[in-house]
């Protein structure tokens, strides 16, 4: 089998960030960014307002990545949510 084959048959996915290792160069990022409340907005489809950010770097087969989740923080009277922005590579 040759190297393309193996990789195209290499299976990823999300892993636990507890047991996940640091391998080369790649620093977990976990930020979270909350607008001043002159820029924050309106999400049309929640009728919620967005206050910030999230983004989080995903362990893959048990290390560290370069893969990362942004998540939209929305507000409302009564509770806050996350939603899931996307998934990519940073």
């Amino acid at each position: 089998m040759d190297c393309l084959t193996r990789q195209l048959e290499e299976k990823y996915k999300v892993t636990s960030p507890e047991s996940a290792i640091i391998n080369g160069n790649i620093d977990p990022n976990k930020d979270i960014d909350f607008f001043d409340y002159t820029i924050r907005k309106i999400d049309e489809r929640h009728d919620m307002t967005i206050i910030g950010y999230v983004i989080y770097d995903l362990p893959i087969n048990g290390e560290w990545s370069d893969l990362s989740a942004t998540f939209k923080i929305l507000q409302t009277d009564n509770f806050l949510m996350l939603e899931l922005n996307e998934i990519h590579m940073l």
